[in-house]
Parts: structure tokens; sequence; C-alpha cells
């Protein structure tokens, strides 16, 4: 019995771990998205040379 639920959380914990894996990665992909689309919006509305300078060195 005690044994059967040390399996169980050690399963459980597992799982969180594979699905935190993808979520982390996933959610810092969209983090990156949106800190580029925020980039280019700065850029065009404010038209800055900071910007213009930085976005290629950035972003590649």
């Amino acid at each position: 019995m005690i044994d059967e639920e040390k399996n169980k959380s050690s399963i459980k914990r597992r799982d969180y771990f594979l699905l935190y894996l993808p979520s982390s990665s996933f959610l810092y992909l969209c983090y990156f998205f949106l800190l580029d689309n925020f980039m280019y919006i700065r850029e065009n509305m404010i038209e800055s040379d900071y910007f213009s300078y930085t976005l290629p060195q950035a972003f590649g």
C-alpha cells in the first residue's frame, strides 16, 4: 500500500516535470514573440535611431 502511493507520487512528479518543460519553453517563445512585436511597434511609433540600431543586432 505504501509502495503503491510512493510510485504514484513519483509518477505524478515526473509527469509534472515533463509538462513543465514544454510549457516553460512555450512561455519563453511567447515572451520572445511579444517582445519582438513590442520592439517593432515601438520602432514604428517613435521611429528612433536607438530601436532601429538595436533590433537588427538583437534579432539577427
